[in-house]
């Protein structure tokens, strides 16, 4: 899969999940949970193959530069980037409810 169709699937799940959530939020049926628990599982299969890739390519900078890499570091790099992904999830979700509430 390209770069360009892995970033269009991970929006489409990433609105799949949006939509999850507001459906919980009004009526929490298993059928709505269980919709939210597969699109996590979809989303997070997603951003483990861009994890994949990202340890790929830290390994050829450190190998190129002569250093090892450690799992601190990895580790490190990891938690970054989830940062960064919830980060922007709940700043969307913010605007929603900071839109629902002035309607």
């Amino acid at each position: 899969m390209k770069a360009k169709e892995r970033r269009n699937r991970i929006q489409t799940i990433e609105n799949r999940l949006k939509i999850c959530e507001e459906k919980i939020a009004d009526s929490p049926t298993q059928e709505n949970i269980t919709n939210l628990e597969s699109a996590k599982t979809e989303y997070e299969k997603e951003y483990d193959y861009i994890v994949r890739g990202s340890i790929i390519r830290s390994r050829t900078t450190w190998f190129e530069q002569g250093e090892r890499n450690s799992k601190y570091l990895l580790n490190l790099e990891n938690r970054n980037k989830k940062k960064a992904v919830y980060e922007s999830l709940f700043e969307q979700m913010e605007k929603r409810l900071l839109l629902r509430t002035l309607l």
